[in-house]
């Protein structure tokens, strides 16, 4: 594409998601007057008002843009509350979480972990605080009263959400994944090639406060870029916004696994285990891509939404 007119459509898209982020973003810090009446009330408005811009950014995505996502694996069910895990590669890596969200009717339910210190940005971290985002501290996992703080209202009050966990902690680099490597060989642990070796304290913290809950099941999702045959490569954000037709050098694929909750182990090494395992077989899909990304289609079934 023409630099010029790249430049031109990324700058005029970029502008409608700004604009379209601001309206929400005010609509998310009205509702503050509702939230300490009713809590629900408000989660549930600002539901709407999240689903609504992500609605907007997965159409940007894959309307004028023209990215093409598949799918393959397990089937889920509409409206289910999940914890949710993921490889993280990209800062778009919500677009393939999203467009799964989206099929089953739970996009404005989307909720992450995020650093606490978010919240005292101004307006974003309002509007971040209201919308019920996991804001967590360093300390997090081994202070009982914040984990309280952050998962009791979700509990109380039945929320329906699906809790986005990247449990390896940061995003993969090459360098990222060397050190974990030299991690895993020290270590006497599996060595992964398309993954960071995933941190499973946080991961037992948030198991373990949803085990009695509404909160019934575990989704982990491999989350698939490539552009021209090379893995890890998603598009930036300028990119999405600015390039006509994403399907000419991107391809994207979500692979989706469901375990029931109940059917974890109980004690931290062993869901330490559990975590290893799907993060073996996650390492396992990613290679399959790499090597050859329609013939993996094909053997992993892979189904257009």
């Amino acid at each position: 594409m023409d630099p010029a007119l790249f430049s031109l459509r990324a700058l005029a898209w970029l502008t409608s998601s700004a604009i379209a982020t601001t309206g929400a973003v005010v609509g998310l810090t009205c509702s503050a007057i509702i939230r300490p009446f009713s809590r629900r009330s408000c989660y549930d408005i600002n539901s709407f008002i999240a689903g609504n811009l992500w609605r907007y950014f997965q159409w940007l995505f894959t309307g004028p843009h023209k990215a093409r996502i598949t799918f393959s694996g397990d089937a889920l069910p509409e409206g289910e509350n999940a914890i949710v895990i993921a490889n993280h590669t990209s800062y778009s890596d919500f677009q393939l979480i999203h467009s799964v969200a989206s099929s089953k009717k739970m996009q404005g339910r989307c909720r992450y972990f995020a650093k606490d210190e978010l919240k005292y940005i101004p307006i974003l971290g309002w509007a971040i605080y209201l919308c019920d985002m996991v804001l967590v501290s360093r300390n997090w996992i081994t202070d009982q009263k914040e984990l309280l703080n952050v998962f009791g209202p979700i509990r109380k009050l039945r929320l329906p959400m699906w809790l986005i966990t990247y449990v390896e902690g940061t995003r993969f680099t090459p360098k990222k994944c060397k050190a974990s490597q030299e991690f895993c060989e020290s270590r006497n642990k599996p060595i992964l090639k398309h993954v960071l070796y995933p941190r499973v304290r946080g991961f037992y913290a948030t198991v373990e406060q949803f085990r009695t809950s509404h909160i019934k099941v575990v989704y982990d999702l491999t989350l698939v870029w490539s552009k021209d045959g090379k893995l890890h490569a998603a598009p930036t954000p300028v990119e999405v916004h600015g390039i006509s037709d994403l399907n000419k050098h991107y391809k994207f694929h979500v692979h989706v696994r469901r375990f029931n909750l109940q059917d974890l182990p109980q004690d931290e090494a062993a869901v330490a285990g559990w975590l290893e395992k799907r993060w073996v077989e996650k390492d396992q899909v990613l290679e399959a891509f790499a090597q050859d990304f329609e013939g993996a289609r094909k053997t992993y079934k892979a189904f257009d939404m």
